[in-house]
């Protein structure tokens, strides 16, 4: 704050302690807060029902603690990766694309790597939905940061949500400011894989503890955090292109 006037950044605003700093995560970016309120008549025997696959990691580039963390998952079960990381599947296919992308990647698999139709699926349709859509399949959803700083939190916890898939979440080790710790697998409250992977096992093979949390509000107490006010957001952008420099 000493090199400006105004600042967006990813620590909270208690730690910068300055009226001109407004703290601004990443998955603000990506849609209301109000779409991740749930119903009064959420029914969760139903999203279960819907779940025919266990685990999905989708990423591009590798990170020290998320594939060690995704080995060491894998161990009690297969985990689909479509991205570049860790990469055992096709590419996530948007509808649109799938009859065009089929004989590419039917031909990729000889080689394993699947970039030219991850490309095309990247840059010719919507990525975010495509993703989402993807997600909805998983019980659970791998959810690491690529670093791990109080305050950085971006779509990786988002996504899995809007999918009412459990993400399976390292990074901000405060992400409790920001949602509901009780409706996800937080992994800063083990510290530890073995811990974590014991756990997830736990929900996978009892229905009614999986229900139990996939039922919990994302947010706190069920509402949007202030963070996701789009409105505390323009304001801010209001009163920066107001102020006389």
């Amino acid at each position: 704050m000493k090199k400006c006037h105004y600042a967006f950044g990813f620590d909270y605003e208690e730690t910068i302690k300055n009226p001109n700093y407004m703290r601004l995560p990443l998955y603000a970016y990506y849609g209301a807060g109000e779409n991740l309120v749930k119903p009064k008549k959420f029914n969760a025997n139903k999203i279960l029902k819907e779940k025919t696959k266990f685990c999905n990691y989708i990423y591009s580039k590798d990170a020290k603690e998320r594939v060690e963390f995704y080995k060491e998952l894998l161990k009690y079960k297969k985990i689909e990766a479509p991205g570049k990381s860790m990469n055992n599947n096709p590419p996530i296919t948007p509808k649109n694309l799938s009859i065009l992308l089929k004989p590419l990647q039917f031909a990729e698999s000889f080689t394993g790597k699947y970039t030219i139709s991850s490309l095309i699926s990247r840059h010719f349709s919507n990525w975010r939905e495509n993703v989402i859509n993807y997600q909805k399949q998983f019980k659970f959803s791998i959810a690491f940061e690529n670093s791990s700083y109080p305050g950085y939190t971006t779509e990786k916890i988002y996504h899995p949500m809007l999918a009412n898939s459990i993400p399976i979440y390292w990074g901000n080790p405060e992400i409790k400011k920001d949602f509901n710790t009780k409706s996800f697998v937080n992994w800063h409250d083990y510290n530890n894989n073995k811990k974590v992977v014991d756990v997830i096992i736990d929900l996978d093979t009892n229905n009614k503890k999986y229900t139990k949390m996939i039922s919990q509000p994302w947010f706190n107490k069920n509402k949007p955090n202030k963070w996701c006010n789009n409105k505390r957001i323009i304001k801010q952008f209001e009163k920066i292109l107001k102020t006389k420099i």
